[in-house]
């Protein structure tokens, strides 16, 4: 696929921000850049990372509000060239709601891949096989009721639905039912926990999510009844 030619405009801007960063690494350290301010800075407070120090421009925490003229020139053009830079490395960048919570469980590294790719909706279910025009089932396989997309099969389908309401009766956290609308990675950042339980609930999420997955595959490729008994037994063995 051919990439789209840049515009005038997007061709100076990248051509100014290039020459920042060559010029950012060409000075190779702040102390050359900022002197003043270099000095002023505790020692431990230099050991972050550059990712880390860009980030909502936190270096400037360390900085001492006591500053003369040299330290304030030197802070702005700081702020200019620093700015820059992020542009550089993060521009475009965008997170999804929950894009870190497929890891951040003791799930198997399959089961996390699937969980990451179904908070992407990178999963080949029908409505992506649609747009590529490939064969696809007509309805939802486990209630054959609606168009499927991935928030659909693992949230909205009445079939996964039982299976959500049991377990969450079983913990006596209904609350956490899902809509049936729901999209994954902001259902699951909505439910509140932390420490161990946050921890436990990111790999029971990431593990009946991947059963009902497989349990799809089984009635779309091997021709199975969905089973919700089939399904409790399996979660059963886990």
């Amino acid at each position: 696929m051919e990439s789209r030619p840049l515009s005038n405009g997007e061709r100076a801007l990248r051509h100014t921000l290039k020459k920042k960063l060559l010029g950012w690494m060409q000075s190779a350290r702040i102390k050359d850049l900022a002197p003043h301010i270099f000095a002023t800075v505790p020692r431990s407070h230099l050991m972050i990372s550059v990712v880390d120090a860009l980030q909502g421009y936190r270096w400037t925490r360390s900085l001492n509000p006591n500053h003369i003229a040299p330290h304030l020139q030197e802070f702005l053009n700081l702020r200019d060239v620093t700015a820059d830079i992020s542009c550089v490395l993060f521009g475009g960048r965008e997170l999804l709601p929950g894009h870190d919570l497929a890891w951040d469980s003791k799930a198997p590294l399959k089961c996390k891949l699937f969980i990451w790719l179904a908070c992407r909706e990178r999963c080949w279910t029908a409505d992506r096989l649609v747009k590529r025009s490939m064969v696809h089932p007509a309805a939802c396989p486990l209630c054959d009721q609606m168009p499927k997309n991935i928030n659909h099969l693992l949230l909205g389908c009445v079939f996964s639905r039982e299976v959500w309401y049991n377990l969450f009766r079983h913990w006596g956290k209904k609350n956490w039912m899902p809509n049936a609308d729901s999209s994954l990675p902001e259902w699951w950042s909505s439910i509140s926990s932390d420490g161990r339980m946050k921890k436990d609930l990111a790999t029971v999420i990431t593990l009946v999510c991947w059963k009902l997955w497989k349990h799809r595959n089984g009635v779309v490729f091997d021709k199975k009844s969905p089973s919700l008994a089939r399904v409790k037994a399996e979660m059963a063995e886990v």
